[in-house]
Order: C-alpha cells, then sequence, then structure tokens
C-alpha cells in the first residue's frame, strides 16, 4: 500500500465512542485507586464521596416522605375511654404502628423508638424514622409517668412509654386520626362539632408544649375543662389554659430545684373536685386516683 492509499484509509476510519463516565465521588475514587493515588488524595476523596451519598440519602429520604404524605393510610379511632361525663376515642398503639408500619415500608422507610428516663422521673420517647439509604429523622416527646388508676411504678412507666410512642409516630409521620365510620351511628353517638370558636392548631401546639413540661395527665386538661378532645377547648378559654398549666409547671420547676421542702404544699396545688382531700397539680380538676373510679 502507497502512502496516498494509507493516508486515505486513515481520514476514513471513524473513532471508536467511549461510553461517558459519570464524574461523581466514586468515580473519582476508582479513578483515584487507578491511577494509583497518594494516601492524602484518596482521603479526601474518601470524605467526598461520603458527603454525597449522605446527601443523596437525605433527598431519597425526602422523595420518600412525599410520596408516603401524598397518599397517607386512614389510622381510625379503634377504642374508647370513658369516664364521668367524659368519653372520647383514641388509636391503640398496637393500630397506629401497624398501619404507618405498613405505609412506610412502601417507600423503604421504617421506625423505631428510643425510650430515656431522667433522674427526676420524666421519661422521654424519641421516634426515629430511617430511610434504606440510610437517612433518618427523629423527634422527642416527654412525660411524667402515669399514676393513674392504681399502677404499680413499672406499670406507670409502660402507660406512659405507650402514650408518647404513639404520639410521637403520628407526630413524626405528620399523620392524624379520625374517626371510624359506623354508617349511621351502629356504635352509637359519635361526638358532634362544636357550635363555639376553639383553639388553633398553634395553640393546640403550645398546650401540648406545656402539659409535657409540667408532667400533667393531659385527661386532667379534659375533665377540667369538660371536653372530651383538646381540640374542643373554646378559644375564649385558652388563656385560663395556659394559666393552670404554667401554674403547674412552677410548682413542678419549683419541687425539682428543691426549693419545696418535704412534706411541704408546693405553690398552685388544689383540691381534687371529686374527693375534696387529695392534692392535684391543676386547678378544678380530679386526682389520678378519682378519675381511675368514675365511670
Amino acid at each position: 500500500m502507497t502512502k496516498k492509499s494509507t493516508k486515505k484509509a486513515i481520514a476514513k476510519a471513524k473513532p471508536v465512542p467511549v461510553p461517558a463516565v459519570p464524574m461523581t465521588p466514586p468515580a473519582l475514587l476508582a479513578i483515584a485507586v487507578e491511577q494509583g493515588a497518594d494516601i492524602d488524595k484518596l482521603d479526601k476523596l474518601m470524605n467526598l464521596q461520603i458527603r454525597w451519598e449522605e446527601r443523596e440519602a437525605q433527598k431519597a429520604f425526602t422523595v420518600a416522605m412525599a410520596d408516603f404524605k401524598s397518599d397517607p393510610p386512614e389510622i381510625f379511632k379503634n377504642k374508647t375511654v370513658k369516664y364521668g361525663q367524659t368519653e372520647y376515642d383514641h388509636a391503640s398503639l398496637d393500630n397506629v404502628a401497624t398501619t404507618l408500619g405498613e405505609a412506610l415500608s412502601k417507600q423503604g422507610l421504617s421506625f423505631g423508638w428510643k425510650t430515656d428516663q431522667g433522674e427526676a422521673g420524666a421519661i422521654t420517647v424519641t421516634c426515629t424514622i430511617t430511610h434504606i439509604l440510610g437517612h433518618s429523622e427523629s423527634t422527642s416527646l416527654s412525660a411524667g409517668p402515669d399514676q393513674s388508676g392504681g399502677k404499680n411504678n413499672i406499670q406507670a412507666v409502660g402507660s406512659t412509654v405507650s402514650y408518647l410512642q404513639r404520639y410521637t409516630l403520628l407526630a413524626i409521620t405528620g399523620t392524624a386520626t379520625q374517626d371510624m365510620d359506623d354508617d349511621g351511628g351502629a356504635s352509637g353517638p359519635r361526638h358532634e362539632e362544636p357550635d363555639y370558636d376553639c383553639i388553633n392548631d398553634d395553640q393546640i401546639s403550645q398546650l401540648n408544649d406545656l402539659v409535657i413540661a409540667a408532667h400533667v395527665n393531659p385527661q386532667k386538661i379534659l375533665y377540667g375543662f369538660e371536653i372530651t378532645d383538646i381540640i374542643q377547648l373554646p378559644a375564649e378559654r385558652f388563656q385560663e389554659c395556659v394559666e393552670r398549666l404554667n401554674a403547674a409547671k412552677a410548682a413542678y420547676d419549683k419541687k425539682q430545684d428543691g426549693e419545696a421542702k418535704d412534706g411541704d404544699t408546693p405553690a398552685a396545688v388544689y383540691k381534687c373536685t371529686e374527693c375534696g382531700e387529695a392534692l392535684v397539680e391543676i386547678e378544678g380538676t380530679a386526682c389520678n386516683e378519682c378519675l381511675s373510679h368514675i365511670d
């Protein structure tokens, strides 16, 4: 072959396309290893890869939660609590956990709880949701042991833990429970919408925070204001409820600070409206023992 024909053959040859490799941190790390990069460079690339994976996991978590919330499961209130003139329904822990667990798993999400008890006896439950890629987010709630109904110490702790597990899971998933549809009331009369202005979501959140801070049994608030759910509290009585809870919190804080000696009656302690003897931390309500015996 002459030089002229050789040049023509070279000119006619087409370059073979090389597949594009995304320049992600893992790809850069692989190239660096192949080229024999030094330890310092590899360490920097490893840290870059870790940060990149964390960001990818966070984005995947956000997408998964958005998909979950686009079609949230229905959680029905399947248990009824009744005492005195107060009656309300709530969703049990097993109902909440099973319903949300199944819906979350479809999006590659799972949940779990961690429980701690402080020296003062306050119980804190933390609920964590984790994506399969590793990113997780948590929320926590705290309360004192539930001593109502003559529970022993272990039962009191268990009751509070169950309560906090239920509400932390509902809170972190942004879901709410609802009444069951019983086709016209086969299970009895349901609670009607109040014909007055009720507190708003921000006020509900504020009261929940105060209940936790004051270590108060939430049922005492319902009893004291003659309502079945905190959302039914009249807007005009919101400030009154705040003042009662602040007084209870002040009494609790004083006791924790050691300002009240053993046997002293802390500030903001009132007589039980049922037995007239036991002391309660909220004005106009009943003690745990009386609440447990009211039919």
